[in-house]
This record gives structure tokens, sequence and C-alpha cells, in this order.
């Protein structure tokens, strides 16, 4: 399977909320991926000192959830297959790892290398990931996918 195959089943975790026009620019746009299914994940890191189930975390799960939802809605409308995911994991490299099962592509949006994915996953958390699942990861800088928020 080539990188541009329409029939691309791409994970993209995300942090926090991104704009969905610069998203989709980078998919389409930039790495040629149109129609391609998307799984849009946020990872829910819950201590070790509470159970993983829903309790405590709802919260966080609703926020995230609801801030996925416009960004989903937004890549349905330029031809994409969009689904969401929110996990709950200990932290979120178990998050992504538990979520990648059927995803030939992962793209890790990072503020730097230093930044939150960066500090929780490790400097060559796309090369493991890659490694341990043989799936392409690329790695784009968060900067290119601004955040209406900020």
């Amino acid at each position: 399977m080539s990188l541009s195959d329409p029939g691309r089943k791409i994970l993209i975790p995300l942090t926090e909320p991104v704009e969905p026009e610069c998203l989709e620019a980078l998919i389409a746009g930039s790495l040629g991926l149109e129609g391609a299914e998307i799984t849009l994940l946020y990872v829910v890191t819950v201590p070790v000192t509470s159970p993983l189930e829903a309790g405590e975390s709802s919260r966080a799960s609703k926020e995230a959830a609801k801030w996925l939802k416009p960004i989903a809605e937004r890549l349905e409308e330029g031809g994409f297959r969009v689904s969401t995911r929110v996990a709950l994991a200990r932290d979120v490299a178990t998050g992504i790892e538990e979520s990648i099962e059927g995803h030939d592509l992962v793209i890790l949006p990072t503020k730097t290398l230093g930044g939150r994915l960066g500090r929780l996953l490790g400097e060559s958390s796309a090369e493991r990931l890659a490694e341990k699942y043989r799936v392409p990861v690329i790695v784009v800088s968060r900067e290119v996918l601004k955040s209406p928020l900020e």
C-alpha cells in the first residue's frame, strides 16, 4: 500500500483542539490522502491510584468528545470517513498503542520533541511505534494545526 492510497486507515492522536481546516489541508493537501478513514484519538490519562473506569475521567472524556466532534464533522465534509475515540489509559503512549490496531498510518502531532507527547512517549516515540506495529508514523509540528483556542 502506498502512502497516498485512498484506503488508508489513519490514527491521529490529539492532545488539544486543532483547526479542522489545517488538519484537512495536511491530510488531503500535503500528504495527498484524500478519502482516507480517520480516527481522531484523545487519551485521558488515569493515575495508577484510580481504576481505569469512566468515573473520575468522565469529565475529561466528555470535554474531549465535545471538541473532537467539530473537527470530525469538518473532515467528513471534506470527504473523509471519520470516527472519534476517547481512550482511558495510564499514559498517552499506552492509549495510542491500545488504539493503533487496524490502522496503517499514524499522524503524530507534537508541539516539539519536548512537548507533552514527546515527554510521555520519549524522543523516539515515532520510531518505536513504527517498529513495534509496522506502520508508518508521520510526526508533524503542532504549529501547522493551530488551535482555535490559542
